[in-house]
């Protein structure tokens, strides 16, 4: 405005200049500068824009609204947004082509295993099948093997016993000094029946008597039957002159129903299972040796056990002496005492 200067001198009586940005700046060769001076107040915004480029500027004004400015950072953020929805959506798609040839990859294979297997699921069923026809082979043969040892056992039996026994006879011989015998005198394969002197008196023994198989065995083999002396079936009352069982255990009879206590049940007794023979009672005898030594018959006895116990055929815990031991006359050729052998396989009838 004309006379602009002059007024605010006049008026305010201080001195008045002109805005001169480019006081500080250095104007290039190619500008004029008589007619930047007319309007040089005029560029204050350019030449401080131009300076904030090259320096750091200690005050930063923005007048702009809150929501222009956010709009223009949106703005500016929107390249880099939708470059990541791209790279999620690449990446999706290549996550999903990726296992898709996986699973493809794995469905050719499961069908390669497959054409392969099913020929071997055949050949699963054939050797079940032979394995099964094998195993009931393998029995039949293991009850045939039974059946042959079983045919030797009895054999094998007695070598070993008289093996033992001649292990002891040369022990003893050893111990002693002398001589000595050791030999069977019986051999059951259940318990002994008692002998007449324990049945009754002296004279039944010098009586002639039938010979009878012993009461278990006849039981063993359906033999046990009325009329058979020491049968006390129901019904029947025993002959006091038969020879006892060896079990001392009578059937019950129809006389027994009124002794049950009133209750007129009487409980009979579960007979033991003959079908198999796991014990052996022998009577052994040997030279009486009490001449020699007070303890030598004993010695001899103990000196058998422990060799029958030693022995792969019987049960080393369950094979011992049994019975009472009867010390002999002086007089007496020879003693006897029992020895029970436990079988560690059972002979099966």
């Amino acid at each position: 405005m004309a006379y602009a200067t002059e007024f605010f001198r006049e008026k305010l009586n201080l001195p008045v200049e002109f805005f001169n940005p480019f006081r500080n700046v250095e104007i290039g060769q190619g500008v004029d500068v008589a007619n930047l001076e007319k309007v040089a107040q005029c560029f204050g915004e350019v030449v401080g824009l131009g300076l904030r480029n090259i320096a750091q500027c200690p005050v930063e004004l923005n007048l702009m609204p809150k929501t222009s400015k956010a709009r223009q950072e949106f703005a500016s953020k929107k390249p880099f947004l939708l470059a990541s929805a791209f790279a999620l959506v690449v990446g999706a798609f290549a996550y999903g082509l990726f296992y898709s040839e996986v699973q493809k990859v794995k469905n050719e294979a499961l069908e390669k295993i497959n054409q392969e297997l099913t020929p071997l699921q055949g050949q699963e069923t054939r050797l079940q099948s032979e394995e099964a026809a094998l195993k009931k082979a393998t029995n039949e043969l293991a009850v045939l093997q039974d059946w042959m040892a079983s045919k030797t056992t009895w054999a094998d039996i007695l070598t070993e016993v008289r093996q033992v026994l001649l292990k002891t006879e040369a022990n003893s011989q050893a111990k002693l000094g002398r001589e000595v015998g050791v030999w069977v005198h019986t051999l059951l394969s259940t318990e002994p029946s008692k002998s007449p002197e324990e049945a009754g008196s002296a004279e039944e023994e010098n009586k002639p008597r039938a010979v009878f198989m012993d009461p278990l065995l006849a039981k063993r083999y359906g033999l046990w039957r009325p009329g058979y002396p020491g049968y006390t079936g129901p019904g029947t009352v025993a002959d006091p002159n038969a020879t006892p069982a060896a079990d001392g255990a009578a059937a019950s009879t129809s006389t027994d129903d009124a002794s049950a206590g009133g209750d007129g049940a009487a409980k009979k007794a579960t007979p033991a299972s003959t079908n198999e023979i796991a014990t052996i009672n022998v009577k052994i005898r040997a030279t009486n040796m009490r001449q020699v030594s007070p303890q030598a018959n004993n010695e001899i006895a103990y000196d058998l056990e422990k060799e029958l116990r030693a022995s792969k055929l019987f049960d080393e815990k369950e094979t011992a002496l049994s019975g009472e031991s009867k010390v002999p006359e002086d007089s007496s050729p020879y003693f006897e005492f029992d020895v029970k052998l436990k079988l560690k396989r059972p002979i099966k009838l």
